[in-house]
């Protein structure tokens, strides 16, 4: 059984934050190129697509990790069992989330006919078994989009459950993600 003041190895901790700052990012790179004159628009874009190809690719890492024995510290045991599997169905909407928004939009890209390019160094290919169809590419962008706002509740509420832990329940579960923070309890 894990201790409190057990926190994460530096691997798993550089997977989190660095996932979490470019999932965060991804958004806000495309509500801020909206108003951009049209070749920057696409550039940013095309940066987003990058980066949402990164993101699958470090979750996909962080999976295999998790499989590979970098197991979760369990959560305190007079945690209520509520709390516990709000949690764990959080973590597993994240990785459903951070698996699927990156297909989807490779989907769309592949449906709308356009190139999926990974910071310019190659292209992926077209994604399998999806013709180019206007109305497919738009009903899975919609998808895609839809569920960057889900991700979004779900951050929010990650964030929210996290600060509890810290500031009402005075526990270390914060300080499992940032191990610097003060000791609470």
């Amino acid at each position: 059984m894990a201790t409190a003041r057990e926190h994460y190895s530096p691997f798993t901790l550089t997977l989190h934050w660095v996932t979490a700052a470019l999932v965060v990012a991804q958004p806000l790179l495309v509500w801020l190129s909206e108003d951009l004159p049209r070749e920057q628009h696409w550039a940013a874009v095309g940066l987003h697509k990058s980066l949402g190809v990164t993101v699958l690719v470090l979750t996909l890492v962080r999976l295999l990790a998790r499989l590979a024995g970098h197991r979760s510290i369990p959560l305190p045991d007079q945690m209520p069992d509520w709390q516990k599997f709000v949690a764990r169905l959080n973590h597993g909407l994240f990785y459903a989330l951070l698996i699927g928004m990156p297909i989807t939009g490779w989907a769309g890209a592949t449906a709308g006919g356009r190139d999926v390019s990974v910071f310019g160094a190659f292209n992926l290919p077209a994604f399998p078994m999806v013709p180019a169809d206007r109305a497919l590419a738009h009903n899975l962008m919609e998808l895609h989009e839809v569920a960057g706002f889900v991700l979004i509740g779900l951050i929010a509420l990650h964030v929210a459950g996290a600060l509890k832990h810290y500031v009402l329940d005075r526990d270390d579960v914060l300080q499992r993600m940032l191990p610097f923070l003060p000791r609470r309890a």
